[in-house]
């Protein structure tokens, strides 16, 4: 069974779960591209800076093009990153249960989360690369996009 929705519905629905989240301090923060960046109520040591830990599934014909074009960047997409107080930033590839898999990890260290993803996904650059690189990944994630994960652990 299938239910179509008007994306203002969907929207709607989104807002409301995000303020039943925020109720038992769940973080829900929006991202570009339509994604969902949601906090678990974990220690995972000092607010500053913001860890992030993201999937998505890199399409096995494309392995070869996305190495290529992550060593070799795009010029100026790499200080955007920084341009927008994201930091340390490692993207690791894994297969896992017949699945090429990338984790992402970065570091936040603005004060405005959702302005400076706002502003980064704006950014002519930006655009650009996520039109290379994302026909070549398989979401997880409803909403599509990088999917978040929980951070259960840190250690100084």
């Amino acid at each position: 069974m299938s239910i179509a929705v008007t994306h203002k519905i969907f929207n709607e629905l989104l807002s409301s779960l995000s303020k039943i989240l925020r109720k038992k301090n769940f973080d829900v923060k929006t991202g570009g591209n339509g994604s969902y960046f949601l906090t678990m109520p974990y220690n995972c040591g000092p607010s500053k800076p913001k860890r992030l830990g993201q999937v998505i599934v890199l399409k096995e014909e494309c392995v070869e093009e996305y190495c290529r074009v992550h060593a070799d960047s795009f010029p100026g997409v790499r200080d955007l990153l920084q341009k927008h107080n994201l930091h340390n930033f490692s993207i690791f590839m894994q297969v896992v249960s017949g699945q090429r898999l990338l984790f992402l990890y970065g570091e936040y260290t603005g004060d405005n989360f959702d302005a400076d993803m706002a502003a980064l996904s704006s950014e002519p650059r930006d655009i650009e690369w996520h039109k290379l690189c994302d026909p070549m990944q398989t979401s997880l994630n409803l909403s599509g996009g990088w999917l978040p994960m929980e951070c259960v652990y840190y250690n100084r």
